[in-house]
């Protein structure tokens, strides 16, 4: 599936589940560089006010 950064932000912000394929598509974009720095501070935002579970 296609992910954008936003959509996975958003998710998480909400306080959704982040899919397995999702997790790895942002890390993969940001390590080439397609997801940048405040996209990335965002995501640990969202996961520092909303954490991770078990299968995240």
């Amino acid at each position: 599936m296609s992910y954008t950064a936003v959509e996975l932000i958003e998710t998480k912000r909400d306080g959704g589940k982040l899919p397995d394929d999702g997790i790895e598509w942002l890390i993969r974009a940001y390590t080439d560089g397609s997801v940048t720095d405040y996209q990335m501070s965002a995501m640990a935002m969202a996961i520092y006010f909303n954490g991770l579970d078990v299968d995240e």
